[in-house]
């Protein structure tokens, strides 16, 4: 998946090298300045090469077309299955019943249930921040840990 969004990132820059080594040159041949495209009346070749350049530059500055679809797709393999680190951990809890899930055999510690609950919560949290959003959790989503810990 990351080697997928590295080829297309690469594929992107050097689309955009092209597209601005041709868009430089031909406004430099019609006696343009490129550095003053955004306040010139480009012909349509110019105007087509221009949105070309620009529309490149927004995907490579956009996280979303390069790199959270597969962090996204990792985050949702590492809770539903084939995890590259091993079991998911909906793998992992495969014949865990509700109720020993509910358990507390341990008075101190999280329950399975809690644990499982905090992890997707910030699972949403991490794709979330993957897309620009600060993605804080309120306070009826964090463990209630004595400590105050996260």
């Amino acid at each position: 998946m990351a080697d997928n969004a590295n080829e297309r990132r690469r594929e992107l820059e050097k689309r955009l090298r092209t597209v601005t080594e041709s868009f430089e040159h031909d406004m430099r041949t019609r006696g343009f300045d490129p550095a003053q495209a955004e306040n010139a009346a480009l012909p349509t070749p110019l105007a087509t090469l221009y949105l070309e350049r620009q529309s490149l530059l927004e995907e490579l500055d956009n996280p979303s077309t390069t790199e959270v679809e597969p962090n996204r797709e990792q985050f949702q393999r590492g809770f539903e299955g084939q995890a590259w680190h091993g079991p998911a951990l909906l793998e992992l809890l495969n014949g865990v019943e509700a109720s020993d899930a509910a358990a507390h055999p341990i008075p101190s510690a999280h329950s399975i249930w809690e644990i499982v609950l905090h992890i997707a919560a910030w699972k949403g949290a991490g794709v979330r921040r993957l897309e620009g959003d600060r993605a804080e959790l309120s306070e009826r989503r964090r463990l209630a840990n004595s400590d105050g810990n996260d």
